[in-house]
């Protein structure tokens, strides 16, 4: 998990987030102006329409009215997909403007896991020096026995020899 932790930061750190936020915003501003601009010139373009058509006689008007048509349709639909890859790219300047980055999260788990692993491995050294002190204290309960045998041997020998030299 450890790993995990770190490498997803490590990439988000090279991902740079708020980089990208930035970079979103600008277009986003961008976009807008050009949409303004947009909208200004199909206008002007609908008034110089309107004044070719006035002051056009209406022959040269029917031997261009299938060219403007094809010009309009063409307009209109990659106005269509402007505008469907404008939405898009709104959606999703909407979702990641104000996403929280990260980064110090995943770097403060990747410090707790360090930590978790540290606490693990004294556990583990607790454990073993339990372990170690039990059998101490039996060695010790084992020589402390030894100790009171040996005392009660020298008393019941002292006795013996005590009751021998008084006989």
């Amino acid at each position: 998990m450890a790993a995990n932790a770190g490498s997803m930061s490590q990439y988000w750190k090279r991902f740079d987030l708020q980089q990208l936020q930035r970079e979103l915003d600008a277009t986003a501003t961008q976009l807008a102006n050009r949409q303004d601009e947009s909208e200004q010139s199909r206008k002007k373009l609908i008034d110089q329409s309107r004044e070719f058509k006035k002051n056009t006689p209406e022959d040269v008007r029917k031997q261009v009215a299938p060219l403007l048509k094809s010009f309009q349709g063409e307009i209109d639909a990659l106005s269509k997909r402007s505008k469907e890859a404008e939405t898009a790219f709104l959606n999703v300047y909407k979702k990641l403007i104000d996403v929280p980055d990260p980064t110090p999260a995943l770097e403060l788990c990747v410090q707790l896991q360090v930590k978790l692993q540290r606490m693990h491995d004294v556990e583990t050294e607790n454990s073993k020096l339990r372990e170690t002190l039990e059998d101490y204290n039996r060695e010790f309960t084992e020589v402390k026995n030894q100790g009171e045998t040996h005392t009660h041997m020298n008393t019941d020998i002292y006795a013996h020899t005590y009751t021998c030299l008084t006989l």
